[in-house]
């Protein structure tokens, strides 16, 4: 039993957090690993504990709602998201990105099972930031954040963490289906495909759960709509930038500096004041323009949201119908190159 406990934490910890195969580092990851599994209680046994409010009751609820309609959906589900993890910090594990100083190209390491990713994952805030110190500043941009939940491709059952208890209806609806693409479809060293898969799927799962839960008029949609057209218009404009500046970077190589560089991106926030802003909320507009760009920042914008259209144009040239491009999203797993295949499919016929 042991051994197999030993095996099966092995595999987990590659999906849960990518590393090199630094000793101390592994070691680390595994016992961080190990106490939020440890932790898992039913969640039957969570609704009855006097440590969660009434709204961290009724997201739970939502949660295994949420969970039971991702498998109606055809989504590998399984045990997942049946325990409760109450962490001790407000995120589960905090991630590190790394791209070149005039490139949007991400840093990556690779690790068996998983292959190549863009970004390593650490127990805390702290051994996050102390990674990216690793790189020099005068040659690369880093970004580092909380991440809330995680996959673990099925090595382990997952559990619902108290993190994702932060989460609007919507949005913990869509995360549990976001991440439970992960847990059905995963294409070895193909990240940003990987997550922009399931995050459109994501969405597409949540519009589809309150609906079928409110009705076609559903409130929850509803109040959202003005917010997804606002997010809409930001996303269209930011995979535009991206490449736009990508092309910037390569036709520029050697003649660049750290000021020509800041006031690219000074002209990006100056676009998106004088195009987006004046059609999101202020609150939306003034985030955006607060937050300092770097060049990791945008590769991991391109990691999750960028260019969704070719996920909307196989959508469409599917009917519209949710089980058959599920059917045809896992068929991207035997592909050479999942991003050309959806590319050449998503492609209009000209004759």
């Amino acid at each position: 039993m042991k051994k197999k406990w030993l095996q099966r934490l092995g595999l987990g910890l590659s999906a849960f957090m990518i590393s090199g195969c630094q000793l101390g580092y592994l070691v680390d990851t595994a016992r961080h690993h190990y106490r939020v599994m440890n932790k898992r209680i039913p969640v039957d046994e969570a609704l009855q504990s006097s440590s969660l409010t009434d709204e961290q009751k009724r997201k739970l609820r939502l949660s295994q709602e949420a969970r039971q309609f991702a498998q109606k959906l055809g989504l590998k589900v399984s045990k997942n998201y049946s325990l409760y993890t109450q962490l001790d910090q407000p995120y589960v594990t905090y991630v590190v990105r790394v791209s070149p100083e005039y490139d949007l190209s991400p840093h990556t390491w690779w690790f068996p099972i998983i292959g190549s990713v863009p970004y390593k994952g650490f127990p805390t805030k702290k051994q996050a930031e102390q990674e990216a110190k690793k790189f020099p500043e005068d040659q690369f941009d880093t970004y580092v954040r909380g991440v809330s939940a995680y996959s673990t491709l099925g090595y382990f059952v997952d559990p619902i963490l108290s993190s994702m208890l932060r989460y609007s209806d919507y949005d913990l609806v869509n995360l549990i289906i976001h991440e439970s693409v992960h847990a059905t479809i995963y294409i070895s060293s193909a990240a940003d495909f990987n997550e922009r898969l399931a995050n459109f799927i994501g969405d597409l799962g949540a519009e589809l759960y309150f609906k079928k839960i409110e009705g076609q008029d559903s409130p929850t949609l509803e109040q959202l709509s003005q917010s997804k057209k606002n997010q809409q218009r930001t996303l269209t404009f930011l995979s535009q930038e991206v490449t736009d500046l990508a092309k910037w970077y390569k036709d520029n190589k050697g003649k660049l500096s750290p000021e020509k560089k800041q006031q690219r991106f000074q002209q990006i926030k100056s676009r998106y004041k004088d195009t987006v802003a004046p059609h999101v909320s202020e609150s939306q507009s003034k985030a955006f323009l607060k937050t300092p760009l770097n060049n990791a920042r945008l590769a991991s914008f391109r990691t999750y949201s960028y260019n969704m259209d070719e996920f909307e144009r196989a959508y469409a040239k599917l009917g519209s119908d949710f089980d058959a491009f599920l059917t045809f999203a896992k068929s991207l797993e035997d592909a050479d190159d999942p991003e050309k295949s959806l590319k050449d499919f998503a492609s209009p016929v000209i004759r």
